[in-house]
């Protein structure tokens, strides 16, 4: 996974031969170029890296520019211990916010078919929540690691932190409130897994039924979700195709609390849905839309609908030309596999 952050190369010099590690110049074809799904890992862990070294050496200068008089060169040899200490102080502060920024964007992510160019978005949006005056430009820093290697967004305007940052949804679901009042959430990390479990289907349950109540949530809301609402399976167009439509599965419900700078906590609600066309032709192909709901639970104000729309015909014929219905699809679905998605079946086993 380090293998686009840099590389060990043969050097012959006066010291003789010798392996030398070098950081390998970023490219914008970087990520077109990777097409193996561990070398695009790779590209994914070397933009993060490359935006933690903008941000280190930020955050450092002062310190190079009073150890140096002001050139922030520093002289051959060792450097003073107390530099040491300062800057290796400064790298582990800037690690843990790196770290904090990227666990906290999985949940601006949406539920399926994520990409890279959406999760920096969800990263852009995770810290403008949490951190609206960008002080120390985590973001553009962010923005240009990822744009150095060739991960652009596909729908956004402009690279730049207001552009990239989800924008609100159009059809709110205005009275969510009423079914998060009936819900158990005010729980967190000290909570056992089991009971964390039980009350998360507890929850589900009574999202899934608020949201096919429409009485409740209308049809409207309900379709800029980027779902279709059914009372069970039935048959849908997607495209040219035809097939069956699942309904609406809620595959969680959680609260997420998180403190800004200042202490104060802002506490949301994520809520993750999502829907599964099967084409009649290929029936053991899946194609899958969803949205992630990030809800405000004191004002009870949907903030964010981070949608794949299930009714996206680009978008399942780029999954078909991709390989939906070959080698790459019998690796998750295959008649004799135990359950419904093999690959899934083994990392639960073996991961």
């Amino acid at each position: 996974m380090r293998d686009y952050i840099g590389e060990y190369v043969d050097v012959n010099d006066a010291d003789g031969q010798r392996l030398v590690w070098r950081r390998r110049k970023p490219s914008q074809t970087d990520y077109r170029d990777a097409t193996e799904p561990h070398d695009r890992g790779a590209v994914l862990v070397a933009a993060v890296f490359d935006a933690f070294l903008q941000i280190y050496k930020r955050r450092t200068r002062d310190l190079l520019r009073l150890a140096t008089g002001g050139t922030e060169i520093l002289a051959a040899g060792a450097i003073p211990a107390d530099l040491v200490n300062r800057l290796a102080q400064e790298a582990s502060k800037v690690a843990r916010h790196i770290l904090d920024i990227c666990i906290r964007a999985l949940d601006y992510c949406p539920p399926v078919d994520m990409t890279f160019g959406e999760y920096l978005r969800a990263l852009i949006t995770a810290d403008t929540d949490l951190v609206p005056v960008d002080e120390h430009r985590y973001r553009t820093a962010f923005i240009a690691a990822f744009r150095d290697r060739g991960i652009y967004p596909g729908d956004a305007k402009h690279m730049s932190p207001d552009s990239l940052v989800w924008e609100p949804p159009t059809a709110p679901l205005r009275d969510i409130r009423r079914v998060l009042e009936r819900m158990s959430i005010e729980w967190d990390l000290n909570i056992d897994r089991l009971n964390a479990e039980l009350l998360s289907q507890r929850n589900a349950k009574l999202f899934w039924q608020w949201l096919h109540d429409d009485r409740e949530v209308s049809d409207k809301e309900v379709a800029a979700l980027g779902l279709v609402r059914l009372d069970r399976p039935g048959p849908y167009r997607l495209g040219s195709h035809l097939g069956e439509l699942s309904r609406i599965a809620v595959q969680s419900v959680r609260p997420a609390r998180r403190a800004d700078p200042g202490g104060v906590i802002h506490w949301d609600v994520v809520i993750e849905l999502t829907q599964t066309f099967t084409p009649a032709e290929q029936p053991r192909v899946r194609f899958r839309g969803g949205c992630t709901l990030i809800i405000n639970f004191g004002s009870a104000l949907v903030r964010y609908v981070v949608r794949k729309r299930v009714g996206n015909a680009l978008r399942f014929a780029e999954q078909m030309a991709f390989g939906g219905a070959g080698e790459v699809a019998n690796n998750y679905f295959t008649a004799d596999a135990i359950g419904s998605e093999p690959f899934a079946a083994l990392h639960g086993m073996y991961g």
